[in-house]
């Protein structure tokens, strides 16, 4: 049974509060709970928040990789959304280090995690989706860098498909391209050591984020608009606008059944629209002028390029895609135009990441 300790005998009064397996050993001894180092003094409190719907056997793998952690102060928050496979109640049995907060229904994930982000007290705040697993020292590689340099914004993972050939790669940074389209480096590439360097890199993904508290306090937490998608790539384009630096970190390592949950609700046609809705309010709410008339060319250039060949595989429904998306971004641009009003600044060329390896 995993230590936990809650109100005032914790170092933070009223949460639930996780130590790290030796510390809890420790502690279970009878020891102080302080390492001969004083490690739990000094590091900085990561909260760590898990957004969950319905994925009780995945969130348990999840939450066990999180207990295996070597971070010896870490706050663990679940933001259910309304779950009704028992979720709440393997939560409640076997993983009392957990904050559980229950919501009622499905308010997506941009909604629940900026719910749990507003009650967490790290000064770090680390998303995982309920679907991906971290390993031992993910959390002590990603603090290694964002203490280095209080710059270091936004932080991600080099992250592993789940289930696939030991080695296949689904993300190490992502680059954005004037289409709005994103790809993530290395995607289902072998890796051979190819992604092993720590770099800037235009986004990282919400699978495994870690966000400095002070991106939040200076740019607010996720825009709402984005149901699915993007809205990682939007928090990570308004950090880097607001002067802060996004990071890959290789050495924090992640595992990931690929959009599990999304692919059993919503379909192909699902995610595909709900992609292209994304991408449009995005370009629309962050691309500066010049950009903006490049992407108009562009996609007008796509969109051609479709209607002169409808019957090849995929253009008829993608082109329902798109224009139920520009519908959809034509009805609530009144919210994305205040929401650009809002933004730091524009998107610019200089954000594109030099790299497009």
């Amino acid at each position: 049974m995993p230590l936990t300790v809650s109100g005032d005998a914790g170092p933070f009064k009223g949460q639930t509060y996780l130590y790290a397996p030796e510390t809890r050993a420790a502690a279970e001894s009878g020891h102080k709970l302080t390492r001969a180092d004083g490690a739990i003094d000094t590091v900085p409190l990561v909260s760590l928040i898990v957004v969950n719907w319905n994925g009780r056997d995945q969130l348990e793998s999840c939450l066990r990789s999180i207990q295996s952690c070597r971070y010896p102060k870490l706050e663990v928050i679940v933001f259910d959304n309304g779950s009704t496979d028992g979720s709440q109640g393997v939560i409640r049995e076997s993983y009392p280090f957990v904050r559980l907060i229950e919501n009622s229904c499905n308010i997506g994930y941009a909604l629940g995690n900026n719910r749990a982000l507003n009650v967490a007290e790290g000064e770090y705040l680390f998303l995982v989706n309920n679907d991906a697993t971290i390993e031992p020292d993910c959390i002590d590689q990603l603090i290694s860098v964002a203490s280095a340099d209080e710059q270091a914004g936004i932080l991600g993972c080099k992250v592993y498909v789940a289930g696939a050939r030991e080695g296949t790669l689904e993300h190490a940074g992502g680059v954005v391209f004037p289409t709005g389209y994103t790809t993530n480096r290395g995607y289902l590439q072998h890796d051979l050591g190819q992604y092993d360097e720590t770099r800037d890199v235009d986004y990282v993904i919400g699978a495994a984020m870690m966000i400095s508290k002070r991106v939040t306090d200076k740019i607010g937490l996720f825009d709402v608009m984005f149901s699915l998608y993007y809205e990682d790539t939007d928090l990570c384009s308004r950090a880097k606008r607001a002067g802060f630096r996004v990071v890959y970190v290789p050495k924090a390592i992640v595992h990931h059944s690929r959009s599990a949950t999304t692919n059993r609700v919503l379909g192909t046609f699902g995610r595909l629209m709900h992609m292209e809705k994304s991408r449009i309010y995005f370009v629309l709410k962050n691309f500066e002028a010049g950009m903006l008339l490049r992407w108009l060319l562009l996609e007008l250039r796509m969109l051609t390029s479709m209607i002169i060949r409808p019957f090849e595989p995929k253009s008829g429904e993608h082109l329902v895609a798109l224009f139920e998306s520009y519908l959809w971004n034509l009805r609530v641009l009144r919210t994305l135009i205040q929401r650009r009003i809002g933004s730091p600044t524009a998107f610019s060329n200089s954000d594109l990441g030099s790299f497009r390896t």
